[in-house]
């Protein structure tokens, strides 16, 4: 390992390293001021060689410790495997109305003892990733504002946390789906395709989405060749999605979910959407969804790099022994 490959992790530390030079600097008063019989005493080369060692052992004691101190590291390295699965993004609509239980529209009366939608879709993503362990997955939220909580990773600790923590927050009334949907695109931005590339949307509600962010959301999936999977979750009151062989009919445009439906259908890439009423049906589109295609996918981790603190802490510790164990030795002079 080259030494300009060695990093440190407090670089600023290193500037006192000129500070081991301070056992070469002369004494203020040489000894022969004190004992003026010592300049009739013959040159002791072995003491001369002694103090030399013990002014190197004590500059490099020094050295060793700062070096220590600003904590060196070994360069990361970089490792590739080919696995095969999918880069899933999972946009999640967490408004108020996700909030509130799942409700049939032939209820009378409002129950609301249930779990919510945002816990349920919780519950059954945690274990829709937990079975694509091969899977890359990202997570964004999404209310008036996208809030993008996870990048692509497959180390399930991270998935399973980033997905436990989205029912912890209070949720917003108001949603801009056409936001999110361009947030969820833009983790593809500059990333070489390798394989399926697919956005999650769960949301119990449509948007009308102005021309200009229909353009940008056609473009930014046709750029990124990414397919569309809506996991609709049917309001209590809600109008619902039509059936696959109704034709459109120009109401459609009054009603959001509809108009987003229709939206979604036009977008040149792969589009499909699922209709839940209950968990239920929400568990079976969520099953039906890791059926997806599973495509090579070439990964490049990185290792963090190695501590090496050890090694010059090490030699600090035993050349200070040393130097501690030399003046236990050392006969102090006599001053009168």
């Amino acid at each position: 390992m080259a030494l300009s490959t060695i990093s440190f992790q407090h670089a600023a530390l290193l500037w006192l390293l000129p500070l081991a030079l301070l056992p070469w600097l002369p004494s203020k008063r040489p000894a022969q001021a004190s004992y003026a019989a010592l300049r009739w005493v013959a040159h002791d080369r072995r003491s001369r060689w002694l103090d030399w060692l013990l002014r190197t052992c004590a500059s490099l004691g020094f050295g060793a410790l700062v070096i220590a101190l600003a904590a060196p590291r070994s360069p990361e390295s970089a490792s590739e495997t080919v696995v095969r699965g999918a880069e899933i993004v999972v946009l999640l609509d967490r408004s108020l109305s996700m909030d509130q239980p799942f409700g049939k529209p032939s209820n009378a009366v409002l129950d609301l003892t249930g779990p919510s939608k945002s816990i349920v879709a919780q519950r059954l993503l945690a274990g829709f990733a937990r079975k694509r362990a091969g899977d890359l997955f990202g997570l964004v939220l999404f209310s008036t504002l996208p809030l993008p909580v996870l990048p692509f990773t497959r180390n399930q600790d991270a998935i399973q946390a980033a997905i436990g923590a989205t029912a912890t927050s209070r949720a917003l009334a108001d949603t801009d789906a056409g936001l999110g949907l361009l947030a969820a695109a833009r983790y593809f931005e500059g990333r070489p395709y390798s394989g399926s590339r697919v956005v999650v949307l769960i949301s119990d509600g449509g948007a009308q989405l102005d021309p200009v962010a229909r353009e940008r959301i056609t473009d930014a999936f046709l750029r990124n060749r990414i397919s569309l999977y809506w996991m609709y979750i049917r309001s209590r009151f809600g109008p619902g999605l039509p059936a696959t062989e109704e034709p459109d009919s120009p109401a459609d445009d009054a009603i959001p979910e509809r108009a987003l439906n229709r939206f979604f259908r036009s977008l040149k890439t792969p589009y499909r959407v699922y209709q839940a009423g209950d968990a239920e049906a929400l568990q079976r589109a969520i099953s039906d969804l890791g059926r997806l295609e599973n495509a090579p996918l070439q990964l490049r981790t990185l290792q963090p790099g190695a501590d090496l603190r050890q090694w010059p802490l090490a030699l600090a510790f035993a050349v200070i022994g040393m130097l501690a164990c030399v003046s236990l030795w050392t006969i102090r002079p006599w001053r009168g």
